[in-house]
């Protein structure tokens, strides 16, 4: 990813291959099927139920981003089906305005490895010089699958009170999963043209890809008879 790189360069294709990369565990491969593209904008993060303003230098603690009109759902980032991937953007109005990611939930992330992300921490976060409002950048990329939810805590870092508005950029990716073991391996070995993402960060988290997918991950340094076992197939 290079300085001019911009999310539409990130954006996949039909028949592209995907890999999502479980810390500490390995890649699951995808190809892509189908693709759309959704947003929400303008998307109001709000204090709480009935305060949309932001008083100076105050801090939300992490949630889920609800429907703004509709009360019944409280993550619309929510993927329900095993056969889809989200790919997500977001910019934010006003260079100071802070979000913090979780991935999953409950888990801070961009930390540093003498000291995690804290609350109102001057590290771990994106804000809306990174990525701003009218111009989402590849710095707020987040990759959803099934049975993994993402949060945000929220901070105004100025001396006034305000609003903090975002825009959410969602790519629906339709996706099957890669069995043939050849293909995997080239994918491992970088023979073939292939975008692997690692989800949320370096540090692992509980997921269980064979209840979703039916297959194991594929580490960096398997064996083509590895391979095969992992992704339940016959070499």
């Amino acid at each position: 990813m290079t300085e001019k790189t911009t999310i539409e360069d990130l954006r996949l294709k039909e028949n592209w291959l995907v890999a999502l990369n479980f810390p500490d565990m390995g890649i699951v491969p995808f190809r892509v099927l189908g693709i759309e593209q959704n947003q929400f904008a303008p998307y109001l993060v709000k204090y709480s139920d009935d305060v949309e303003e932001f008083q100076p230098y105050q801090w939300k603690d992490a949630a889920k981003i609800p429907h703004p009109d509709d009360a019944s759902i409280d993550n619309i980032f929510e993927v329900k089906q095993a056969n889809i991937l989200y790919q997500i953007f977001y910019g934010i109005k006003g260079t100071d305005r802070r979000a913090y990611l979780q991935y999953p939930s409950g888990k801070p992330r961009r930390n540093l490895s003498v000291k995690a992300v804290y609350m109102k921490a001057d590290y771990g976060y994106v804000d809306g010089k990174m990525s701003p409002y009218d111009d989402p950048k590849p710095c707020s990329e987040v990759w959803i699958p099934r049975n993994i939810d993402v949060a945000f805590s929220w901070y105004n870092n100025a001396a006034v009170s305000q609003r903090i508005l975002t825009k959410w950029i969602i790519n629906v990716y339709s996706v099957q999963v890669i069995r043939d073991v050849d293909l995997v391996d080239k994918i491992i070995n970088r023979k073939v043209e292939c975008r692997i993402v690692t989800l949320g960060g370096v540090e692992h988290f509980q997921y269980d890809p064979v209840s979703v997918w039916g297959v194991n991950p594929v580490r960096f340094t398997d064996s083509k008879k590895e391979i095969a076992r992992a992704l339940c197939v016959e070499l």
